[in-house]
């Protein structure tokens, strides 16, 4: 079976994983903060991000 993920340093994983957790952080200030409301797509796409950075967090500190 081949190999199919492109291998990545871990600094440049790392680097891609904080730029993940910025943009998470702006679009949960926009909604706590800003007047209007989240549309459904942009709130279902934070919440999949949000899954994903976590799950890279619990892989990260096993």
């Amino acid at each position: 079976m081949p190999f199919s993920r492109r291998w990545t340093s871990p600094e440049t994983h790392s680097r891609g994983k904080g730029h993940q957790l910025s943009r998470l952080l702006a679009i949960r200030n926009a909604a706590e903060y800003e007047e209007r409301l989240m549309k459904e797509g942009e709130a279902s796409e934070a919440v999949r991000d949000a899954e994903r950075f976590l799950e890279w967090v619990d892989g990260f500190l096993e």
